[in-house]
């Protein structure tokens, strides 16, 4: 069963986090630093739609097959396309081989660095039968959420005491992990929550965020993203809740109108993330195009969706000559 209001979010989550990657006036980047938590708080509201009982291993196999496989087929062809291209113009590989590992291990400050994401994403789906648990503790939820907002303070001191230590690495990992572990925890409240409730919660991050703000003296939101730090989840799941209560209370009109370019954006999110990263590295030198952040944008949406889509009624046209085929076989 899908949701209308998580087809909705996903679809202006995917197209906030294209923008940052087009070079956006830097009011602009700061204003949509929302999006990764906003799909991170939609994973875990995906949690809870999700009935469908099948064993651990299974799940984590499934999940390896649709997040990291795709993510090392894309890797591969974008180092052999590139590859292909320097030796067509007699130039050197442009890559050396620490990047090539860093980009296959899909960090998030080395290598191209567009596919952390997606590592998160199956790092937190490893951890889902967890998330589901603490949901189940109904009384003991409130000390959860403090319990991990706690977590993320220690953790935000022990890294500005640790930035020459060889536990830094570590430190990082944790809160990473941590972060957008809190925030999917809390799609799985929002979702299941009353609107009232959900309205404390909003409340409850905007005073943190401001809280952060005071303590940092800073409002570079995007400072505080790699790793996911107080300033930078607060900010990202009040804007994300808000946007939650704005989708409910519409959510008797949205259900009126004809919703199929969303839902089809939503349902083909990643591939158009995973075609976009060719795209950009195309725009950045058009002349024309790259004369505006505009036109980088526009552009780089544009063919991404136009590829995704060609690719997907290109592939339902093969399924169907096959079948038809195969009925006349018989």
């Amino acid at each position: 069963m899908r949701d209308k209001r998580i087809d909705i979010l996903r679809g202006v989550a995917i197209l906030f986090i294209i923008l940052a990657h087009i070079s956006p006036p830097n009011n602009l980047l700061q204003l949509r630093t929302f999006d990764v938590p906003l799909i991170t708080m939609l994973l875990g509201m995906s949690f809870s739609l999700s009935t469908k009982e099948e064993k651990y291993r299974v799940y984590v196999f499934k999940r390896f097959k649709r997040l990291i496989i795709p993510t090392w087929k894309v890797l591969l062809g974008y180092f052999i396309l590139f590859g292909a291209i320097a030796l067509l113009r007699h130039k050197d590989f442009p890559y050396h081989f620490e990047y090539i590992i860093s980009s296959f291990a899909m960090s998030s400050d080395k290598g191209i660095g567009y596919m952390w994401i997606l590592r998160i994403f199956f790092e937190i789906a490893l951890l889902s039968p967890i998330f589901k648990w603490l949901y189940s503790l109904k009384e003991k939820r409130t000390v959860i959420i403090l319990l991990f907002i706690f977590c993320m303070l220690l953790l935000e001191y022990a890294q500005n005491l640790s930035l020459v230590s060889t536990g830094h690495f570590l430190i990082l990992f944790a809160l990473e992990l941590v972060g957008y572990s809190f925030i999917v925890f809390i799609g799985i409240c929002v979702y299941n929550n009353r609107m009232v409730d959900n309205l404390k919660f909003c409340g409850l991050f905007v005073f943190l965020f401001f809280v952060s703000i005071l303590k940092t003296k800073s409002f570079d939101i995007q400072a505080f993203k790699y790793p996911p730090q107080l300033q930078y989840i607060s900010y990202g799941l009040s804007l994300s809740i808000l946007l939650f209560l704005v989708t409910t209370l519409l959510s008797k009109k949205i259900v009126q109108y004809k919703l199929d370019p969303i839902i089809w954006l939503s349902k083909n999110s990643i591939q158009i993330y995973y075609i976009h990263i060719f795209i950009v590295r195309a725009v950045d030198r058009l002349p024309v195009v790259n004369n505006w952040w505009e036109t980088r944008y526009l552009v780089t949406v544009g063919i991404s969706s136009i590829a995704v889509y060609l690719f997907g009624k290109n592939k339902t046209m093969t399924v169907r000559k096959s079948t038809f085929k195969l009925s006349n076989s018989q």
